[in-house]
């Protein structure tokens, strides 16, 4: 790795013409999206990435009105797929819509492997009666597990290819920066003491542990990044940055986050909501 690598995240966005509802300005999120990718476009970035939820699933010309948003980025942007992403189209509709060239999907960079990676293959959005069967079937026969409704589980086969690129990205001697809409490490998305949903399992993957499990086998992973969780969160786990991207649509101010990786270092420099944050991985 000879080159700093940098990009920019946006979280969640839930933009909506309908009534605001909780703390979450759904129609304002659209001018916030304009005014971060304004300043971002004053940066030196390499691409911009969304950590999905465009739109809050009222309707599909949400979506549709914030891509026309992201147009204005004079850098690439690339997506994950978000739960309220799958409320009004399917998996593979909102894959054409943005561009992604799979839900699962990988890309280098200057010695950097970036993976991305769909949580909710199957889940309560799924089309397939099979794999909405599979999700209740293992609600059922885990009734201890604690977990939300909204994340999913990956199918067998994405596991398989997760670990593939894995194993590619350290035989290259890639360093490595995993993106999912959905948090996996808790200390990433704890709530807030007092929130009224603060009893509430914890917004991470189902299977957290597993994917805990596999990036421990390597070494050269130096950040897993997420959104879901709306007050965001950051946690160091084994040598893993794990941020929780602060949402776009719960804040006035336009909120995102810049990450710089160079041979030594990864930060993360905030505005609007977030915060700067250095970790010297090497």
């Amino acid at each position: 790795m000879q080159d700093t690598v940098r990009f920019a995240i946006i979280g969640d966005c839930h933009y909506s013409n309908k009534q605001n509802y909780a703390q979450r300005d759904c129609l304002g999120a659209n001018e916030r999206v304009s005014q971060i990718i304004d300043i971002l476009n004053t940066k030196q970035l390499d691409f911009v990435f969304s950590m999905g939820d465009l739109g809050d699933g009222h309707a599909k010309n949400e979506a549709t009105t914030l891509l026309e948003t992201f147009q204005k980025s004079k850098y690439p942007v690339k997506f994950a797929v978000g739960n309220h992403d799958l409320v009004t189209r399917s998996e593979e509709d909102h894959m054409r819509l943005v561009g992604m060239p799979a839900p699962n999907y990988s890309f280098s960079l200057k010695g950097v492997t970036f993976i991305v990676f769909n949580p909710f293959e199957m889940s309560i959005y799924s089309r397939k009666e099979e794999d909405r069967n599979s999700y209740w079937l293992f609600r059922k026969q885990n009734p201890d597990t604690p977990v939300q409704n909204w994340p999913g589980l990956m199918r067998e086969s994405t596991w398989n290819w997760l670990e593939e690129s894995l194993e590619k990205a350290n035989s290259e001697n890639d360093k490595v920066i995993l993106f999912c809409h959905v948090p996996v490490l808790d200390l990433a998305c704890l709530r807030l003491a007092g929130s009224p949903d603060e009893n509430e399992p914890l917004a991470r993957m189902i299977e957290y542990d597993r994917l805990l499990t596999l990036m421990d086998n390597y070494k050269n992973i130096l950040g897993y990044f997420a959104g879901h969780y709306h007050p965001g969160g950051l946690a160091i786990r084994n040598g893993v940055i794990h941020k929780t991207v602060r949402s776009v649509c719960d804040y006035s101010l336009p909120t995102a986050c810049i990450v710089a990786i160079d041979e030594n270092t990864i930060k993360l420099e905030g505005f609007g909501m977030e915060t700067n944050f250095a970790y010297r991985y090497k």
